[in-house]
């Protein structure tokens, strides 16, 4: 439909992720001779960057001190008329001056490897994606693409992911059509904390979509997906939905839609108790085009592990000669539990040809890993000024905070200030600075705050193979 106007645990993940990506991206370059990529849109990207740290922490973690950070980033996109295929992959390699026992002087502060590849016909689609990463525990519940229920974590350590995904559209410009997906994402944890479980999650959707009017477009889908945890308190589970979704365009500038499906879920503890939710999901939005934005409009119901979530949303969007705005108020309500609100902002504004303001605040409605219903808050704030063609300033506040209902126990919240300076030096070289300062705090423990000062040389370009 068109648009409207436990313990320590072995990783044995690295290697073999890591020399399956340089075989990827070599094995891309050996061919792009082949299938003449060059001439239809091949572009290659590197970045270099090589930076001093010193960092400091009220709890003595194992990497506070002085080192040295290197980071290496390859990419690779291809583009033609009915394929794109993107390849990226990096890592950092730290040298610590004084490690702390058991800390090697050398490892590995992060690795990631992405891997995408889109085919379209006139009425066909297939999407493969695959990705892997290992990453700071801390550091992760500070990325946009969350992998995991932990919206806070105190404990050090790294964790790796690895998943794969494949969606496939057929008949998409027909009366009929056919939607299919699935995917796996595996997580493995490295860390002293027993209550970070590895797990094992997979999915499977498909969907027939029935487009027998122009303004309306029907789909009746079902969907399955199964969790398998390892560790201390793990928990299995499985569920299944089913049912019915449809849009209809009540005019060129009115959208209404709604859905109706049944869930069941089944979860299985260590210990062999088992236990079962289900129901019915229910949703009905709407949405009217106005000529300054949007305004929306939706009221659901889902199964949740704690019983019936109920939620209400109003949401209105702005765009203005130097601002897009979008914002919405709302509250949730799981039986059993009190009233929850809920807002939504997202703010991109330039306040001159000089500085820009971004603000984005998100408030969801989720089951941590503790099977307690929380209230989960994603802030960021970021600010950049251009001082002069060559130099720029940026300051930033990142938040997440997870709120249990009905209970200030397991109540968590982790804090990140930055601010960065850069300053061109060269051709593509650019001299970076900058601190930044965490704190978490959980209820009934002391804050844990950490400090990170650094300096360094980066560089940037781009060619064409």
């Amino acid at each position: 439909m068109p648009p409207l106007s436990g313990s320590a645990r072995p990783r044995p993940l690295r290697p073999l992720v890591l020399a399956g990506g340089l075989a990827a991206v070599s094995a891309v370059a050996l061919l792009r001779a082949e299938q003449g990529w060059a001439d239809q849109g091949l572009t290659a990207t590197v970045d270099i960057a090589q930076r001093l740290e010193q960092t400091s922490s009220s709890d003595g973690d194992s990497d506070e001190g002085l080192r040295a950070l290197t980071t290496l980033g390859f990419g690779l996109q291809s583009i033609t008329r009915g394929q794109e295929l993107t390849v990226s992959a990096s890592t950092s390699l730290a040298y610590h001056f004084d490690p702390t026992p058991p800390q090697d002087s050398f490892d590995t502060e992060s690795s990631a490897l992405r891997f995408g590849y889109t085919a379209r016909t006139r009425d066909a689609e297939l999407a493969l994606t695959g990705a892997y990463s290992q990453a700071d525990i801390r550091d992760a519940v500070f990325a946009l693409d969350t992998e995991t229920d932990e919206i806070v974590v105190l404990s050090e350590g790294t964790r790796e992911s690895l998943s794969f995904g494949a969606d496939l559209d057929l008949w998409t410009t027909g009366p009929l059509g056919l939607e299919l997906g699935a995917s796996r994402r595996v997580l493995t944890y490295d860390s002293d904390d027993s209550s970070l479980n590895d797990s094992t999650v997979e999915s499977l959707r498909a969907a027939l979509v029935l487009r027998s009017m122009p303004n309306l477009t029907a789909r009746f889908f079902v969907r399955h997906s199964s969790t398998d945890e390892s560790g201390a308190g793990a928990t299995d589970s499985e569920s299944l939905s089913y049912g019915a979704s449809a849009e209809y365009d009540i005019d060129r500038l009115t959208r209404v839609s709604a859905s109706l499906s049944q869930q069941d879920t089944e979860r299985t503890e260590t210990d062999g108790d088992t236990s079962r939710t289900e129901g019915l999901g229910l949703s009905l939005g709407l949405t009217r085009a106005l000529p300054d934005g949007s305004l929306s409009f939706s009221v659901s119901q889902s199964q949740s592990d704690n019983g019936t979530r109920h939620q209400i949303r109003f949401g209105r969007s702005l765009s203005l000669p130097r601002t897009t705005l979008s914002f919405s108020l709302g509250a949730t309500r799981t039986e059993g539990f009190t009233t929850h609100a809920l807002a939504g902002v997202e703010l991109e504004h330039r306040i001159d040809r000089l500085g820009a303001l971004s603000v984005a605040l998100s408030q969801s409605a989720t089951t941590n890993s503790d099977d307690d219903e929380a209230v989960a808050t994603r802030l960021s704030v970021s600010y950049d000024h251009t001082l002069s063609p060559r130099a720029a300033l940026s300051a930033g506040l990142a938040l997440v905070q997870e709120d249990v209902l009905d209970s200030r126990d397991g109540d968590a919240s982790s804090m990140r200030l930055n601010l960065s300076y850069s300053h061109a030096v060269g051709a593509d070289w650019r001299l970076v600075s900058g601190y930044s300062f965490t704190r978490t705090r959980e209820e009934g423990a002391e804050d844990e705050d950490s400090s990170r000062i650094h300096l360094g040389l980066q560089k940037s370009f781009a060619f064409r193979p």
